[in-house]
């Protein structure tokens, strides 16, 4: 089962669990089955017996000590001490409230990443907050060195093309400060883009692909804080890549189409619900495609300005990337 509770993500199925600050933690099983347990019954206190048995087993020598140690572990997963409580000479109490619970989408293949049903959380979700992102422009006729901005903007980060930049304030918001300055010829001529991992191994931090086939739908939580522009909203496109390294494009992968609608950016936080129907998969889906793309092999979604808007900078916040399985046909939602 996945749940959801103060800002964590906990899949307790494949033992992963998201911190709000993004940070995954690949659980033992013990301290999988001691969280899973605490959390179904928020504020109740198991005893330490009733603990044990429940972990270890009915026939096990594992004492009070051994939980103690458990207990430990389990705290320096969750970043957090407050969250368990201690009843002295009874046992343990969970303070936080379950805020959801979602039956698990079942595994295809654990090489493959692939799932079968129900929805995937890509950001939060399964895998390592570190080099969550790939980050590149391109400059021809424009000032749109957006690299070198990155570079500025983002002291602490050195490597500035495969990244993640986590919000200060919400932990679990991906903050991306943009900047898309051209000059005065065609402005499709600079760009720049972000490439947002499907899934990422929690082990050894590398992506893996998905089967995008179980799914109808990619929705996101997405905010801009613009600081200038000089005509209009800020407009995004929005993409798929596979696994594949036999493209002419630059990133050697197989591209969908973009969206066929450019999204308009606002100021405050708004659900944008894209169908996966409306993207074009073809051979003719991309520039330098020489194939039509792997739905059964996507690893990244990419989101990228939109030409049209002639000059913009500022930062864009997004959170809740997820696909889904569940779609009304015809509808691009908000929330």
């Amino acid at each position: 089962m996945k749940h959801k509770f103060a800002n964590y993500n906990f899949d307790d199925a494949l033992r992963v669990l998201v911190r709000p600050d993004g940070v995954t933690c690949s659980l033992r099983p013990q301290i999988n089955k001691f969280l899973a347990l605490l959390i179904s019954r928020s504020q109740h206190v198991f005893s330490k017996n009733e603990l044990i048995i429940h972990i270890w087993g009915n026939d096990s020598s594992a004492t009070d000590h051994d939980l103690q140690c458990l207990k430990r572990d389990l705290e320096k997963c969750l970043g957090n001490k407050e969250l368990i409580r201690t009843v002295p000479r009874q046992g343990y109490a969970f303070t936080a409230s379950l805020n959801a619970t979602q039956p698990a989408a079942s595994i295809v293949s654990s090489t493959d990443g692939g799932e079968s049903s129900g929805s995937l959380s890509i950001f939060p979700g399964v895998g390592n907050a570190a080099g969550a992102l790939f980050v590149h422009s391109f400059v021809a006729y424009g000032k749109n060195d957006y690299v070198k901005h990155l570079q500025k903007a983002v002291k602490w980060e050195k490597r500035t093309r495969h990244m993640v930049m986590l919000s200060e304030k919400l932990r679990s918001v991906l903050s991306i400060p943009f900047r898309h300055v051209t000059g005065q010829r065609t402005t499709k001529e600079s760009w720049w883009a972000i490439g947002i991992p499907i899934r990422v191994d929690p082990v050894i931090g590398d992506w893996c692909s998905v089967d995008l086939m179980p799914y109808s739908e990619l929705s996101f939580r997405i905010r801009s804080k613009s600081k200038s522009s000089k005509r209009g909203p800020i407009l995004l496109r929005v993409r798929f890549e596979d696994e594949s390294i036999n493209s002419k494009s630059k990133s050697r992968r197989q591209s969908s189409s973009w969206y066929p609608e450019p999204l308009e950016i606002p100021t405050k936080w708004h659900r944008f619900t894209l169908a996966l129907i409306q993207f074009r998969w073809s051979r003719d889906a991309w520039p330098g495609n020489t194939e039509a793309v792997r739905r059964d092999k996507i690893v990244q979604i990419v989101f990228g300005q939109d030409p049209t808007v002639p000059s913009a900078s500022g930062d864009l916040e997004i959170s809740d990337v997820v696909l889904s399985s569940q779609f009304s046909k015809g509808r691009l939602g908000n929330t």
